[in-house]
């Protein structure tokens, strides 16, 4: 080597090392604990050294920046999580770290082994514990451990088929200790979530890492997805294309939003319990007109709310009839009804005993350490240790918070003892085991070390088991706490298993396609298609009560310039926004009652402020926004986008004091709801589901300019200002250029209403929503053999037929300043488009009839 070429090197390594010295900056990790980062000699882990020349080459401004980047595109792809105690509720964005969780090669191997080994032990003892029994024979699980949890369900023993597996999916919960090894602190065997974030994890961080990424070789996550899926399919191997659905609470559920990411990218059907009904000993998808027999349950409900005829009574969550219809083999749900009874913190104490009698090996990654209280020589060593030890119920459905003793009073830890010797099937003691930490980024742009965990997962398919090569890492909130659970404030973070030198990487992610031609129809429950229909009229009524506030406002600064506040064109635009509101009295209530036209800025303000008001701006956005959410899984993911914008754009509308400046924020809300329409109009196939957000926008449209007509024309102002408020709807109705580009015999008060009624070209007059709304309910499936017109169509029909048959020369001289057959004209329109909804309600959309469970007597 020459000197020259010794020198280079010399000054790559020295830049590589300065490189390290910025990115670790003043990171420290907490003495006693290990380490994800840093070894035990604090030099930087040899896997962790790519990623830390990337970090070292930006200054600590750049990755405050990749943070802020991070939680853009959190923003943006509409990542949300519902912690219970939060204020801002289901809307609260995802918590993600900028810096990924790095696991080696190697390491993550022996994992894997371990999580198989653990997948597979908790399968035989399920099956054992619902079946045969073995383990209560050979007297290694005591009875009475089974007898004090309530997840121990008696009506689906049983229910277990053969050669199918229990557990499709399973979860555990890992944490490196401070010898270095990672330990089990739980797990997951129910609804184990956190895969689908670890997924959005994913894709958010190889956008902001792009070349580390790439560089580091990571391991990707598609071959898991695949397998969870073709595993679903095998569980009805009979069925060539069977129907598979996720069962979820609801939107209201912390985790909705994987509940949305796994239906869509696994090409299931998200239902909640009100879609499903039990008949003839089958689970059926209750539809438009029609039931769809269900083969395959992937639930997000736990055990106990899954029927309220068999298990808990209270529940709306699930389905009555449930547990017959797997007892009859009719229906697979996954994972199995009573799976929950494995989450229980006791079984680490058995663990080991039955690893050697049902495997005949010992475990490959140990559990917490655990004693059960209903032990006699356990609970002495609970109760002689308790300031040493977390003691919890053995019952997750009922234990709540694990109790740490010793930073309870004295008399709190006697009295909990107490307790503990009286009920001591009911009680484990576990070892309080440290937390490795791993490096987080914090506001100011450095690393800061956090405690924290990671959630593995497997699923089981024809190929055995898989694991998640990854999985969530969860890290807690501020350094000082240890606390890492995502609803007491825990931050996610990508984790990312690197490839062994010389691996090729895997082929590209994907998900499964339908196998060719196979194509199931498109499903749409009663539940979703009312949600649709109400999601076209909320947009569409929060789209037309911004269009009249900004008229109303660009007509109260020309008022107010030129010093003629209460101008009569002011006074009939503020009673018409109280009737297109809802919001009485507002400016229109009986006897005097109704705010004065003159200052009118209270009333307003209320309306641009207050999501309590009905008929405010924001009570509008909200009710689009929870509609949408419910919707998430049947939008695509640009509306969503868009709908993040609209939801950040309209939050400085609460801080606002002056009414009239609220026109820059309504001209933005405005363009981010037409934004809206436009994709729901282009992106959306025009099936059932399309139809039916469709026939609410117009159902909405209709109404609103029929209640503005009759708030501003029917009972117009003198002939002047007549022309100026007619000017007004006809720029709310956006007709106002082709107003005025008509024949001048035509730009008149009878050619305004006959543009805005029966002008069939014009997509904002009255006839054009009757008719596309007829064309809906032609397209719309008819149900049963009764009439031939169903009471929405007949509705319909008749608004259309005399809307065409009326006669716009009858309204050109108001008698005594009322256009009566106008107003008997616009009365009845909007009394049928209210009977419309209602009938279209009672025909398609009402909940279907409870089913008898079993057939009455002949």
């Amino acid at each position: 080597m020459s000197l020259a070429q010794g020198q280079a090197q010399g000054q790559t390594a020295g830049r590589q090392g300065d490189a390290l010295v910025t990115a670790l900056g003043a990171y420290a990790p907490v003495s006693g604990d290990a380490d994800e980062l840093l070894q035990p000699d604090g030099t930087p882990r040899p896997h962790w050294v790519p990623l830390l020349r990337a970090l070292g080459a930006h200054e600590g401004s750049v990755l405050r920046d990749i943070g802020s980047e991070t939680r853009r595109l959190v923003d943006e792809l509409g990542v949300t999580y519902h912690v219970y105690s939060d204020p801002v509720g289901v809307q609260r964005p995802w918590p993600l770290d900028a810096i990924p969780h790095l696991l080696d090669a190697e390491e993550w191997a022996g994992i894997e082994k371990a999580l198989v080994q653990r997948a597979g032990l908790f399968e035989w003892i399920i099956q054992d514990v619902l079946g045969p029994g073995e383990l209560l024979r050979a007297g290694i699980l005591p009875p009475e451990f089974l007898a004090a949890h309530s997840a121990f369900l008696q009506p689906v023993r049983g229910t277990l088929r053969a050669g199918l597996p229990a557990l499709t999916l399973y979860a555990a919960d890992l944490a490196r200790g401070p010898d270095g090894r990672f330990w089990v602190l739980g797990d997951r065997t129910q609804a184990p979530s956190g895969a689908g974030y670890a997924l959005q994890n994913r894709e958010i961080l190889s956008r902001t890492w792009p070349a580390a990424f790439s560089e580091l070789g990571v391991q990707g996550l598609g071959p898991f997805f695949r397998g969870l899926y073709q595993g679903l399919r095998d569980l009805v191997p009979s069925v060539p294309e069977p129907r598979i659905v996720l069962l979820s609470p609801g939107p209201l559920n912390e985790a909705w939003f994987e509940h949305v990411l796994f239906a869509r990218q696994l090409g299931l059907t998200l239902v909640q319990g009100q879609d499903l009904v039990f008949r003839d000993g089958f689970i059926w998808l209750s539809t438009l007109g029609q039931l769809e027999r269900v083969d395959v349950i992937l639930r997000r409900v736990d055990d106990a709310w899954c029927d309220p005829l068999s298990l808990n009574p209270d529940s709306r969550l699930g389905v009555a009839g449930l547990v017959e219809a797997v007892r009859r083999g009719n229906v697979v749900v996954a994972n199995a009804l009573g799976t929950g009874l494995l989450e229980s913190p006791a079984w680490p104490a058995f663990l080991p005993a039955i690893a050697r009698f049902a495997l005949g090996e010992e475990l490959l990654m140990p559990s917490v350490a655990t004693w059960w209280c209903g032990d006699p020589d356990s609970l002495e060593h609970v109760i002689a240790h308790s300031e040493s030890l977390v003691v919890r119920s053995v019952d997750r459905t009922e234990g709540g918070r694990p109790l740490f003793l010793a930073g309870l009073p004295e008399e709190e830890r006697r009295r909990l003892c107490v307790q503990i010797r009286k009920q001591p099937t009911r009680f484990v003691g576990q070892e309080c085991i440290g937390l490795s930490t791993m490096p987080c980024l914090n506001e100011a742009g450095f690393l800061e070390p956090r405690h924290g965990t990671v959630r593995a997962f497997t699923c089981q398919c024809r190929d055995g088991h898989l694991v998640l090569s990854g999985g969530l890492t969860r890290v807690a909130s501020r350094p000082e706490t240890r606390l890492v659970s995502n609803q007491e404030g825990g931050v996610s973070k990508d984790t990312w298993v690197l490839r062994s030198a010389g691996v090729a990487p895997p082929r590209a992610d994907a998900f499964p396609e339908p196998e060719p031609g196979v194509s199931q129809p498109a499903s749409l429950p009663r539940r979703v298609a009312d949600n649709l229909l109400w999601a076209g009229r909320y947009a569409e009524r929060a789209e037309g009560l911004i269009r009249w506030l900004r008229l109303v406002l660009r007509r109260l600064q020309v008022a107010r310039f030129e010093a003629r506040p209460g101008d009569e064109v002011s006074g009939y635009m503020l009673r018409a926004l109280t009737h297109l509101s809802g919001s009485y009295p507002g400016f229109v209530g009986a006897e005097g009652k109704g705010r004065d036209v003159r200052r009118p800025e209270s009333e307003l303000l209320r309306l641009l402020t207050d999501a309590r008001v009905p008929g405010s701006v924001p009570s509008a956005l909200n009710a689009l926004h929870n509609t949408a959410n419910a919707l998430r899984d049947r939008l695509s993911a640009e509306s969503v986008r868009v709908l993040t914008g609209l939801r950040e754009v309209g939050q400085p509308l609460a801080a606002l004091q002056d009414p009239l400046a609220a026109e820059g924020i309504l001209d933005e809300l405005t363009v981010h709801l037409l934004a809206l329409s436009g994709l729901t109009h282009e992106s959306m196939l025009r099936h059932h589901g399309w139809r039916f957000m469709d026939s609410g926008r117009r159902l909405e449209r209709g109404l609103m300019l029929v209640n503005l007509l009759r708030a501003t024309l029917v009972v117009p102002p003198e002939p002047r200002q007549a022309v100026l408020l007619g000017d007004m709807v006809l720029a709310f109705a956006e007709s106002l250029s082709i107003f005025r580009s008509r024949p001048g015999n035509r730009r008149n008060a009878l050619g305004l209403l006959d543009l805005l009624l029966l002008e069939p070209d014009n997509p904002r007059a009255l006839i054009y929503q009757l008719d596309r709304l007829v064309e809906h309910v032609e397209q719309l499936p008819r149900l049963g053999h009764g009439e031939r017109l169903p009471a929405h169509a007949r509705h319909l029909e008749e608004a259309r037929s005399r809307l065409r048959l009326a006669v716009v020369g009858d309204w050109a001289e108001p008698e005594g300043g009322l256009r009566a057959d106008l107003d008997a004209l616009l009365l009845q329109q909007q009394q049928e488009l209210a009977a419309c909804y209602q009938a279209m309600f009672a025909y398609y959309l009402a909940p279907a009839p409870t089913l008898p469970l079993v057939a009455p007597a002949p």
